[in-house]
């Protein structure tokens, strides 16, 4: 991806496994999504999953039997495939995913809104839906306006 630096996505996993930013995001994901964990058998989308953190942080609480992400990154979603070989993992972006309709239980998007394209925005936001069951939790974290980040 253009401006990205070569090492960037290893240096974004390795600071996903310890940093204490990471860990108490995931913490409050958790709670967020309560009792929805005890649950067993969910399916989980981590649209712009990036190396996997989150994927494997979904992993580690044994509440997710399909685990699935997709990221505009193909060296990302290399990284993810080598620590969740399992996980059915897609370079792409969200206007088109590649799953079925009404598939999830739980989908998130971390740090990601505020990077999709102004036109892209709608028919992203209209795709994650169509692949949400009815009751389904959406986890949106967004680090920063978009305005300061893109200049839109």
């Amino acid at each position: 991806m253009k401006g990205v630096p070569p090492d960037y996505y290893r240096r974004l996993d390795e600071a996903e496994r310890s940093h204490w930013f990471v860990r108490g995001m995931e913490q409050i994901s958790a709670a967020l999504l309560g009792e929805r964990l005890s649950r067993r058998g969910l399916a989980l989308f981590d649209a712009g999953c990036g190396a996997g953190g989150f994927l494997r942080f979904a992993h580690d609480l044994g509440a997710f039997d399909r685990l699935c992400g997709v990221d505009m990154s193909a060296e990302a979603i290399a990284l993810a495939r080598e620590q969740l070989p399992e996980a059915e993992l897609h370079v792409c972006r969200l206007v088109n995913v590649p799953f079925e309709n009404g598939a999830f239980d739980v989908i998130s998007l971390n740090d990601v809104l505020q990077h999709i394209q102004e036109a892209e925005i709608e028919r992203s936001l209209r795709e994650l839906r169509r692949v949400t069951k009815p009751d389904a939790a959406l986890l949106v974290r967004t680090n920063g306006g978009r305005t300061a980040l893109r200049g839109d």
